[in-house]
């Protein structure tokens, strides 16, 4: 099984931030081994500081933190929306970062739907074909919009659909 970390009110510490380079190793460490017991995988989601997150705000913050404790059960993901909002380019991330990515969200900023496209999801799509070497989860997040919404999922299918 694969799970998602989000939980951005979570990620607001009140101490320090350079209590966050002590306590990050420590507790990483100690919920990749609780997973393993479970046979569970976590993906943390990278999501930025004006979505109140204190730390792994980037998916290069979130790989290196994992990679630094030798993780055997915990992942990073892509969340388009988050990229584009972060003004970073979702196909560069998924080119750059697609060994250590499991999961995918393909979502607009705000959550909007998918009738006027932030990214280019046909060279996302393309970049997981070039650079596929694991097997990536991908959803859809979208807020419904009014009563368009069976509109508003099919159009978010045929993305989804163009990505793979």
């Amino acid at each position: 099984p694969l799970g998602v970390f989000s939980a951005p009110s979570l990620r607001k510490l009140p101490i320090d931030s350079s209590a966050i380079a002590d306590l990050g190793p420590e507790r990483l460490t100690r919920l990749d081994s609780a997973l393993k017991a479970y046979r569970f995988n976590l993906c943390i989601e990278p999501l930025t500081r004006n979505m109140g997150c204190d730390y792994l705000n980037t998916c290069q913050e979130v790989i290196d933190a994992l990679r630094a404790i030798d993780a055997q059960n915990l992942f990073t993901m892509l969340d388009t929306a988050s990229s584009i909002s972060a003004g970073n380019d979702p196909t560069t991330e998924i080119r750059d970062h697609q060994a250590d990515i499991a999961h995918l969200h393909l979502s607009e900023p705000n959550l909007a739907s998918f009738d006027r496209l932030s990214a280019d999801y046909t060279s996302l799509g393309q970049a997981l074909n070039d650079e596929a070497n694991t097997a990536v989860w991908a959803s859809i997040e979208m807020l419904r919009t009014g009563d368009q919404w069976q509109r508003d999922c099919k159009q978010a299918i045929a993305v989804m659909q163009g990505c793979f």
